[in-house]
């Protein structure tokens, strides 16, 4: 008799192992909450998008932003003993600036700074020497904002391997249940690696501190899927 009860304990905590492996047939309500915050962030998101300004586009000249660490200083008249030093006319067309500034003959190029694209914010300033006449183009990367509205998207597409474990029914030992009543106890469990592609979509909203919050959705060729939010880094 001990020897049944032994086993039928040893059933109960393997049934109980094995039903926190298995997929869960429906969504908890705690992940319904989620999908439906996150959902309710990207309609947000997008109605911010579309009245948001428009950044220019690629190959576009736009004005540059003055940085707010100077929009509240004055400008000043600046006489100077030395000519100004410019790059010659030849440039406007170098850096195929738009028409109006190529055919104005009173418009010259002082400095052209290429940036390489960062996460962080990057403030530039130009300096001229009042002797010497020459200017001076200096670049700084600034802290992250404690906190920004920081919308990047990525669509990406992945091939390669996936391990994961399945739950093999029937296959295992029967216990004794009950006066002339046995179960059998699905107690296998098999890993396997297989080729899949995975499909990807992330988008980022907020930043705080370096820290991108948002969304992700990524679907896999064997039908395996996943949605939700997160928290990243980038470097």
């Amino acid at each position: 008799m001990s020897t049944i009860l032994e086993e039928w304990s040893t059933a109960k905590a393997e049934m109980a192992r094995l039903e926190a492996l298995l997929p869960a047939s429906a969504l908890s309500k705690r992940g319904e909450v989620l999908i439906g915050v996150l959902i309710l962030v990207l309609v947000s998101v997008v109605i911010w998008d579309h009245f948001k300004p428009s950044p220019a586009p690629v190959g576009q000249w736009g004005a540059a932003e003055t940085s707010k660490l100077v929009s509240d200083v004055m400008k000043e008249q600046l006489k100077m003993s030395k000519t100004l030093t410019v790059y010659a006319p030849a440039a406007k067309k170098k850096l195929d600036l738009p028409p109006e500034y190529q055919k104005d003959p009173k418009q010259y190029v002082l400095a052209a700074t290429t940036l390489n694209p960062d996460y962080h914010p990057q403030t530039t300033t130009t300096l001229v020497n009042s002797e010497t006449g020459e200017s001076t183009t200096i670049t700084r990367r600034e802290p992250y904002l404690l906190i920004a509205a920081q919308q990047t998207g990525e669509i990406r597409v992945d091939y390669g391997y996936k391990r994961s474990a399945t739950v093999e029914t029937g296959t295992g030992n029967s216990y004794l249940i009950g006066i002339g009543q046995w179960q059998t106890i699905a107690n296998t469990i098999k890993m396997e690696t297989k080729r899949v592609a995975r499909f990807t979509l992330r988008e980022d909203l907020v930043q705080v501190k370096g820290v991108n919050l948002g969304g992700t959705l990524s679907v896999d060729s064997d039908r395996d899927g996943f949605i939700g939010v997160g928290a990243g880094y980038r470097w």
